[in-house]
Formats: structure tokens, C-alpha cells, sequence
């Protein structure tokens, strides 16, 4: 198959991403304004050099580099130049609707009002549906690390935010050792009480226990990463059967943590695909790691040697696990297949 044609098709099929985080998205140039505007010193001279240091050996090298990307986001202002870059560069790929995460936790220990982020998260928001056509809704994650009581308290402070800002479901993420998804349980009930869906960051370092438990005690309707899946041929056929949606970043994984997760070839992305679990393709940081969504599917397919069919039915699986209305899943589905069946006389 023609490498250019299959490139070209990738970049121009209309797309859905629904794992990719604010704070993993402020690109070099706009930390370095960042910083500039608040008055914040940085380790770095500038953009090349925050590139240069986006190199990681595992997951708490890159935590920590993330949590000072968010050392650079203070106003309302702030967050909203962060989503609308987001919305421009979501353009660029065609990416017609994304799912932004965003951990208030690392902001709030920063005493940063959920207020400031809320605001500026709607109002970049509005631009990006304005100015390019993109729909963007929030996921809000819970980090792991904070207490039961303070994760309940912050899925209650959401409430009124939801519609203003397209708070459309309620996550977790961050640190996964030693702190199993059942802590937050409560606050999982209560977001799904309350209308939020749910989703959840699982297996990247611990293993299937992990991810069995939050079947069992967590209203979850979709599983962020879950690579260790694989290493359970009974959970694997549990999601088989279930057909639990998986948000899969295998690009992010790669180069967040080499040692457990060295290449594509050795990827769990492969055999939960042959497997048949439903899975999503996604970015995860894309500015921390030097990627986008478009290089994943382009890797994937070169990886896997996925034609134009399989990379339809992945994108098209993008659309189906989405937390969006079915009426916005009928109009985006349309227009993959429309553009799928024009493209594919080409191969």
C-alpha cells in the first residue's frame, strides 16, 4: 500500500480523540510565554530547551515535568490560551471533537480557585467551536493521591460548571501505585449519580487486580490505557465480552515509560486489537512527548499493517465510546463513512 495515500488518508479523515490532557498539552512555546507573563522562573532558556527535557526514563520522570507545566497556568486566561491552542491544533489534524482531561488537583495545591480554571476552560471552549468548527468537552479527573473526602468534595464543587463548561465526565489519573481505584469509589458513585460519566486511568503500572476491581467496584464506563489487561487472558475476555471501551495511547506509553513499554511491536495495543477489545486511539500529552494523534494512527498502521478499513473502524470506534449525544455520533459517523468510501477507491 502506498505509504503517502495511506499518510494523506489518516490526516484527512474526520476524527474523534477522547484522552488527552490539558497540562500534557501546553507546548514548549506557550510555557516559555507562560512564564514570561506570570513571572515565573523556569529551568529552561527556551523553547528548544523545554523540547530537549521532554525525555523520559519512566512514569515519575514525566509526572514530574507535568507537574511543572502546570506550575505555569494561573490565570483564567491561562487555561483558556491552552485550550484554544488545543482547538487550533485539533484543526490541523481534523480532529472534530475531543475530550480534554484536566486534574484541578495540581492546581489547587498551587491555590489556584477551581473558579479561575472553570472560566477559563469555558471560554476556550467557546472559541474553538467559534473560530474552528472543534467541540470540545471535559473530563475531570480525580488525582489518585488526594483523600476520599477531598475527591468526593471536588466531583460536589462541579456541579453548577457542568454545562458551561462542558463537563461531560468525571476521571482519575495521576500516581496508580500502591492506591487502589476502590479509594475513590464513593466519589465515583456520586459523580455517576449526579449524571457524569466515568472513566478511569488503569494497568499502566499495576496489574489486572487493579483493573478487576474497578469493574467490580467502580460505575466505569471506560478504561484509560489498561495495558496489563494483557496479562490476564480472563480479564481480556471480560472486556471482550463487555466491550468496555479502552482508550489506548501506545505512542505516550513508549515514551513515558521505555523499560516496561519498548515499542509497537511489543505493545499490548496488538493483542488486545486481536483480541477484539474496543479500543480507542489516542494521544495522551501530546506536547510532552513530541507526538499527535495523527502520528499514532500513521505509527499504528505501519506498525500492524492496518489498511484503510482498519483505520476506519478505529476511528470510527473513537466516535461510538464518546461521551457525546447520539444525535453528534450520527452527524461524525456519517462523515467518516462519507469520506472513508470517497478515499478508499484510491487504494
Amino acid at each position: 500500500m502506498n505509504d503517502d495515500r495511506l499518510v494523506d488518508f489518516i490526516r484527512g479523515i474526520p476524527k474523534a480523540e477522547l484522552h488527552v490532557h490539558l497540562e500534557g498539552s501546553i507546548t514548549p512555546e506557550r510555557v516559555i510565554a507562560l512564564a514570561e507573563r506570570n513571572r515565573i522562573s523556569l529551568p529552561f532558556d527556551g523553547a528548544e530547551a523545554v523540547n530537549a527535557a521532554m525525555t523520559y526514563g519512566n512514569l515519575d520522570e514525566f509526572l514530574n515535568m507535568f507537574s511543572l507545566m502546570c506550575g505555569t497556568l494561573n490565570t483564567s486566561e491561562d487555561f483558556s490560551d491552552v485550550v484554544v491552542d488545543m482547538g487550533a491544533d485539533a484543526l490541523r489534524q481534523n480532529i472534530l471533537y475531543r475530550e480534554v482531561m484536566f486534574t484541578f488537583a495540581y492546581h489547587a495545591r498551587r491555590g489556584i480557585a477551581l473558579d479561575t480554571v472553570i472560566d477559563g476552560l469555558a471560554a476556550g471552549r467557546k472559541t474553538c467551536l467559534e473560530q474552528f468548527g472543534v467541540w470540545i468537552n471535559f473530563i475531570a479527573d480525580i488525582d489518585r493521591s488526594t483523600s476520599p473526602e477531598e475527591a468526593v468534595d471536588f466531583v460536589e464543587q462541579l456541579i453548577p460548571y457542568r454545562n458551561e463548561a462542558g463537563i461531560v465526565a468525571v476521571g482519575m489519573d495521576s500516581q496508580e501505585l500502591g492506591i487502589p481505584p476502590s479509594t475513590h469509589t464513593s466519589a465515583f458513585r456520586i459523580a455517576a449519580a449526579l449524571g457524569f460519566h466515568t472513566t478511569a486511568h488503569l494497568g499502566w503500572e499495576e496489574g489486572p487486580e487493579f483493573i478487576w476491581e474497578a469493574i467490580h467496584e467502580l460505575p466505569l464506563e471506560r478504561i484509560d490505557h489498561g495495558l496489563r489487561a494483557v496479562e490476564d487472558l480472563s480479564l481480556l475476555a471480560q472486556l471482550v465480552e463487555s466491550q468496555t471501551p479502552v482508550t489506548s495511547c501506545p505512542l505516550s506509553s513508549i515514551a513515558v515509560d521505555p523499560v516496561k513499554y519498548p515499542d509497537l511491536a511489543t505493545h499490548a495495543f496488538r493483542k488486545m486489537w486481536d483480541a477484539g477489545v474496543f479500543l480507542t486511539l489516542n494521544s495522551d500529552d501530546p506536547a510532552m512527548i513530541g507526538t499527535d494523534l495523527v502520528t499514532n494512527y500513521v505509527e499504528v498502521s505501519r506498525a500492524y499493517s492496518f489498511d484503510v478499513r482498519d483505520i476506519t473502524h478505529l476511528v470510527k470506534n473513537g466516535v461510538r465510546a464518546a461521551f457525546m449525544s447520539d444525535n453528534q455520533k450520527e452527524k461524525l459517523l456519517d462523515q467518516i463513512d462519507r469520506y472513508s468510501k470517497i478515499r478508499r477507491r484510491e487504494f
